[in-house]
């Protein structure tokens, strides 16, 4: 006896397909965070304060831009020691010295994250899981390496 679950349409061929050329269009750079800046950009007309992490340009890489999305912003507070409600304050009301903050302590206390760079993505923002690993997209065209 055979057992097909695929459909007329090749509906999970597709889908499995799609997957897999998702997976390979995937960058992954670890790195420590001494080799990070963390730099907030002031609020420009309907566009809110929003934080994007920079990967400097080392050994022959292009420099890489990351926008934060909410859930890696807490995620980045938290390892400061402070709670997102605080951050996200000092990120609206002094976003310089908030930045200096996080890049003083990434330069002093350098762990090793994964930021993760999805070339098909539309939504360029970051997405974290629970082990503290950054992840997202690059930014605009300028500066940054698509694969």
């Amino acid at each position: 006896m055979t057992y097909n679950i695929e459909n007329e349409n090749g509906v999970l061929s597709n889908l499995l397909r799609d997957v897999q050329d998702k997976a390979a269009k995937q960058i992954d750079i670890v790195t420590p965070t001494s080799e990070l800046q963390f730099k907030t950009e002031l609020p420009v007309g309907d566009f809110p304060v929003n934080s994007r992490i920079i990967v400097e340009a080392h050994k022959g890489e292009p420099t890489r831009f990351f926008d934060i999305n909410p859930v890696a912003f807490s995620q980045i507070a938290v390892d400061a020691g402070l709670d997102t409600k605080t951050a996200r304050k000092l990120q609206t009301i002094c976003p310089n010295e908030f930045d200096g903050v996080v890049n003083k302590l990434w330069e002093k206390e350098p762990k090793k994250r994964l930021l993760r760079a999805h070339a098909y993505s539309t939504d360029e923002k970051f997405i974290t899981n629970q082990s503290m690993t950054y992840l997202g997209a690059p930014l605009s065209n300028t500066g940054v390496a698509r694969a």
